[in-house]
């Protein structure tokens, strides 16, 4: 955790004992009266919190929020559904990267049912982007949607340049500088032909990440890292 992040309708000036902020405070990075810890409110700025006191029950905090949050990553990444453990670490790492959007879909190859998983029905998709963003040190989390088919999140991602990530792609194409972008990563069973087309007729180009057939949420790693220098954005 390298940022405390607060809900807007929280009290930014105290943690509690219980509450994971205050262990973390407490028992990790072993705060003294003070001393400043990385604050932010979610959705909103970010600033510095003054350890006003530590006591057995609660800590205190004087919070000053005073600068925005660094900008999103202008992607949207596409990707097939996965099971929920794999789920909760690929949410919590896209936010720390600072990813734009996520549109989650289920591939013809993958298991349906992990749209209904308790990932999605018990809020664990939301604390994963929270812990995320206490990661990454920023307020902003993606917008998580999930859609019923591939066509439908393909209408959900909108504008950009478009690469679906394909092991048949071969040596595929460069990555190109663009204002956005968008990704496709399919399940780990790969593509079928029907997917290919349609992601071809959306006009998605063919990204290789290597003859290899890799985990989800490691071609999702990959492919990312691949436009960010593509595009410049990490020098």
């Amino acid at each position: 955790m390298n940022l405390v992040l607060f809900l807007p309708e929280e009290d930014c000036t105290r943690l509690v004992r219980g509450d994971r902020r205050y262990e973390h405070l407490v028992s990790v990075l072993r705060v003294r009266e003070g001393e400043v810890v990385r604050v932010g409110v979610l959705g909103g700025r970010m600033g510095e919190g003054r350890v006003e006191e530590v006591a057995r029950e609660e800590v205190r905090l004087s919070c000053t929020f005073d600068r925005d949050p660094p900008p999103p990553l202008p992607v949207t990444l596409l990707v097939a559904a996965v099971r929920p453990i794999v789920g909760r670490r690929l949410l919590r790492d896209l936010s720390a990267l600072g990813l734009e959007r996520v549109v989650v879909f289920p591939a013809r190859l993958s298991e349906r049912s992990y749209l209904e998983s308790t990932l999605w029905k018990e809020g664990g998709w939301e604390r994963s982007l929270i812990e995320g963003a206490e990661q990454g040190v920023t307020t902003r989390v993606p917008e998580v949607v999930r859609v019923r088919s591939l066509e439908e999140g393909v209408r959900m991602c909108g504008d950009g340049v478009r690469y679906v990530c394909d092991e048949a792609a071969g040596q595929g194409e460069g990555v190109v500088r663009g204002a956005r972008y968008v990704v496709a990563v399919g399940p780990e069973r790969g593509w079928t032909d029907e997917e290919r087309r349609v992601l071809e007729r959306e006009g998605f180009v063919r990204l290789s990440l290597g003859p290899r057939m890799l985990r989800t949420e490691v071609a999702c790693h990959v492919a990312l890292g691949r436009v960010a220098e593509g595009a410049g954005w990490w020098g």
